[in-house]
């Protein structure tokens, strides 16, 4: 039976935190290959999300600005 795995990048550490992106892999963890099946990532709009009260952080922007190029991709969609 496949499991989903969501990961989720956001600008702040609350609950209400505008999501960045939502990175998916479908997996059998009883699968001795450890097949994963990669799903597409997603974007969701952050100027809507902002708009309906989700929150960002200065802390976790500048926490982010630290962070190499490979792991800041995902703010430059």
């Amino acid at each position: 039976m496949n499991h989903l795995m969501l990961d989720l990048e956001t600008e702040d550490t609350r609950p209400s935190a505008t999501i960045v992106s939502i990175g998916m892999v479908l997996f059998d963890p009883n699968e001795p290959d450890g097949k994963i099946v990669k799903l597409p990532q997603l974007f969701p709009d952050r100027d809507q999300q902002r708009s309906a009260g989700r929150t960002h952080s200065q802390s976790t922007l500048n926490w982010w600005a630290q962070q190499s190029p490979a792991a800041n991709t995902v703010f430059q969609q």
